[in-house]
């Protein structure tokens, strides 16, 4: 078990209502540890075990 951070720009979202979709499609999967928006810089961080989750995962996660 490892835990992974990782970081993804939010280039095409611009309100807060977006960012705080982001923060609920992260938070709702298993294994992620924490979540850190960054507006002002178009970016999320966030961290997460590699056995319960994965970056695939995640980025379908931010897809959608």
């Amino acid at each position: 078990m490892a835990i992974q951070t990782v970081a993804y720009d939010l280039k095409g979202i611009h309100d807060p209502a977006g960012y705080e979709e982001v923060m609920k499609a992260l938070t709702t999967i298993g294994g992620v540890q924490a979540v850190h928006l960054e507006p002002e810089n178009h970016r999320v961080s966030f961290s997460f075990v590699d056995t319960q989750t994965s970056v695939f995962a995640l980025q379908r996660a931010l897809a959608n």
